[in-house]
């Protein structure tokens, strides 16, 4: 990989200087400068009031007066210009609202242009995305106005005329590289993620497109080439920068940061929320107000780049962070060349004007292999994954087949009981029959015998059957544990793993940071907080392993009512002042075959349910009604919160720490999971239906009771 980037360079470095453009002699000429605060003179009452308050200007590639209300004179004067030779005066900066040109001639004739980006783009001397005019021999001084809302930056830049075509063909080619380069990075990325279905190839494509929409509005080409009659949309310029959000989702996905680090990823999405709250400043009108703060903005989010893709690399120790700190290094460098190209520290060549352009080439370049190293970091994570899942997957395996030898073996012993039942039966028959051969006197004792004989043996069948049943059941009751035995296996491994894994590497991190007593003591927090949620977990698993073998519940008459209405008059007593909530109910007061404590759990975790899942925005009801169906006494209790949909969830809606909301809400999944196996063991049902939005409804079904 090094030696590749080692061949783009020195490639770069030979293309680049291929079509740097030749040698030229050296234009010599002065600028002066005048700023009119009162944006009200002439050039008229300026050549004749204010001609010596014009200060000269060090350095033309760097005019910069900010964000300020003023308008600039500037005077260009031809030093010693050659006889018969034309010159051309650009403007590198597309964004200027408002330039008049003034040509002085010997005899006091006067060639005025005006343009700008608020006039039509045919206004302009030249077909250029920046402003460029003629420069005569026979003029004897220029003046330029400038008036602009953006920031008044003006590098002027003063070429012969075949220099400027060199300078403005190796431009065009420059641009039409950066955009082929753009265009072809964008559709490999958007058929890669057609191909393999990963979001990381998505977001880098809305990098790139935004990449080229960012560069192409600063260099004045979408002006030039989408909207060259409508100069209105250049005060819309500022939506055009919002595509820099496309960056920061970027950034957010490369870095993983949700993972690697919530303050940074928070910052990121502060940001956007600032770029789009500007776009919408921007779309209201307050285009100056925007713009005066926007370069402020760009400095912060680049810096901020800079110092993510440092902090993941070298602190988080995030692989894929690598090429996304060295792309935005690269193009800090060439940052950097650029602003000292513009202060007139290093020499303004081709080079140091296209810097930017060529960063951002090395940029997304660079990009493209931190989004390679990212999928190569999911393909392992995933790799680990499913080996993990393999692994519980056998050990579920053996599991099960322990249990099903163990079956098997009891179910040989009471085999062996029976046919040693049968053989004393057989026995017994054996031994009748040969004493009615030999008392064939005393028949009527025999038969006597016979009957006591014959009672006997439907006795001793009637216990086969009974054990034989029991065996049955008994075996369908293994079966039952077996399968919650191997569910239960499965979500302890899935829940222990959790906090197990983190204090494994909370102990690890505790020997690195001994000395340190700050993060000692923050390490010690962390592993204290883990085995809370280790020992939240046992104490779950506890309950589960508790209720599995528990007992039959001996079910009574009970009247389902009162004991609701003890539960909501708990209910409300909790209540605080702020939180308001309606009951309707409808009872006939019907008995039911049920546990008077059992009942009264299902009410209270149906209410706090209903309460815990209400909508916001309008007040909670609970409506309870009771029907009775055949020899059943069902109840539905409803509510108008928020619902969910119960038929996406049908498969899994009294699962073992199944939930159905997000992780806003607080539970553990275990509510609905006790209320169906409660009610199974009293003979009674429950179903659930919701709808998103809407609420939820439940249904118990109770067998019915009669009064003594």
């Amino acid at each position: 990989m090094t030696r590749i980037i080692i061949l783009v360079c020195v490639f770069s470095s030979v293309f680049f200087d291929a079509l740097a453009w030749k040698k030229e002699e050296r234009v010599d000429f002065t600028v002066h400068c005048f700023l009119d605060s009162l944006n009200t003179l002439s050039s008229e009452q300026l050549l004749t009031q204010h001609l010596s308050d014009f200060t000269l200007v060090k350095k033309p590639h760097d005019i910069n007066f900010g964000h300020r209300d003023v308008t600039a004179w500037l005077m260009v004067k031809l030093n010693v210009p050659k006889k018969g030779s034309n010159y051309i005066m650009t403007l590198e900066n597309a964004h200027l609202d408002s330039i008049s040109f003034y040509r002085f001639f010997n005899k006091g004739q006067v060639d005025v242009l005006h343009t700008g980006d608020h006039l039509p783009f045919d206004s302009r001397e030249y077909d250029y995305n920046m402003f460029a005019f003629t420069l005569s021999d026979t003029c004897d001084f220029f003046l330029v106005k400038v008036k602009s809302e953006g920031t008044m930056i003006i590098p002027l830049t003063l070429n012969s005329l075949p220099a400027h075509i060199h300078q403005s063909n190796a431009s065009v080619f420059l641009f039409s590289l950066f955009f082929g380069v753009l265009l072809l990075a964008l559709v490999i990325n958007i058929l890669l993620y057609f191909r393999v279905s990963e979001n990381i190839y998505f977001y880098y494509a809305l990098c790139l497109i935004a990449s080229g929409v960012i560069n192409a509005t600063d260099l004045g080409l979408l002006y030039q080439v989408f909207w060259p009659n409508a100069p209105v949309m250049n005060h819309y310029s500022v939506v055009f920068y919002g595509f820099t959000v496309f960056n920061l989702l970027f950034g957010q996905q490369i870095l993983s940061l949700k993972q690697n680090s919530r303050v940074l990823n928070g910052l990121f999405s502060w940001c956007i929320y600032i770029m789009l709250f500007a776009v919408v400043l921007n779309l209201l009108g307050f285009y100056r107000i925007v713009l005066e703060y926007l370069s402020y903005y760009f400095y912060f989010i680049s810096l901020m780049f800079l110092f993510s893709g440092f902090y993941i690399y070298f602190i988080k120790k995030y692989r894929p962070a690598f090429y996304y700190m060295l792309a935005w290094s690269t193009f800090a460098v060439f940052a950097i060349i650029y602003m000292l190209a513009s202060d007139g520290v290093i020499v303004y060549n081709f080079y140091t004007q296209s810097a930017l352009i060529i960063g951002t080439m090395l940029e997304i370049t660079l990009l493209f292999l931190a989004v390679i190293d990212k999928i190569y970091e999911f393909r392992k994570a995933k790799d680990e994954a499913t080996i993990k899942s393999l692994q519980l997957v056998e050990e579920n395996r053996q599991l099960l087949f322990e249990q099903n030898l163990r079956l098997e073996h009891m179910v040989k012993l009471r085999t062996k009981e029976l046919e040693l039942l049968n053989y004393e039966v057989q026995a017994q028959n054996e031994e009748l029959n040969a004493s009615q051969d030999q008392l064939g006197s005393q028949n009527e004792i025999i038969q006597n015998q016979n009957r006591l004989l014959a009672k006997k043996k439907k006795k001793l069948q009637k216990i086969v059957k009974k054990r034989t049943l029991a065996l049955e059941v008994s075996n369908a009751k293994l079966v039952h544990k077996n399968n919650t035995l191997e569910r239960f296996g499965y979500f302890t491994a899935h829940n222990l793993r959790g906090p197990v894994s983190s204090i494994m590497g909370l102990v690890n991190l505790f020997k690195l940071v001994k000395d340190n007593s700050d993060e000692h003591d923050h390490v010690v927090a962390l592993l204290k907080q883990s085995s809370s949620k280790l020992d939240e977990v046992v104490r779950d698993m506890i309950t589960l392993l508790d209720f599995n073998n528990a007992e039959l519940i001996e079910c009574q008459l009970v009247s389902v009512a009162s004991i609701y209405q003890e539960s909501k008059e708990q209910f409300v007593s909790k209540l605080s002042d702020e939180d308001v909530v309606f009951f309707i109910e409808k009872f006939t007061d019907s008995l039911c075959l049920a546990d008077q404590v059992i009942v009264k759990f299902i009410f209270d975790q149906l209410i706090d349910n209903a309460f815990k899942f209400r909508e916001p925005n309008r007040k909670l009801e609970i409506s309870i009604r009771e029907e009775e169906e055949e020899e059943q006494v069902c109840y539905y209790i409803s509510d108008n919160g928020i619902g969910f949909d119960s038929e996406k969830f049908d498969k899994d809606l009294f699962g073992l720490y199944k939930r159905f909301h997000t992780s806003n809400f607080s539970g553990k999944g275990l509510g609905l999971y006790f209320i169906k196996e409660y009610m199974g063991r009293m003979n009674g049902k429950v179903s659930l239906t919701g709808v998103k939005g809407v609420g939820t409804t439940v249904k118990l079904s109770f067998a019915k009771g009669k009064e003594k």
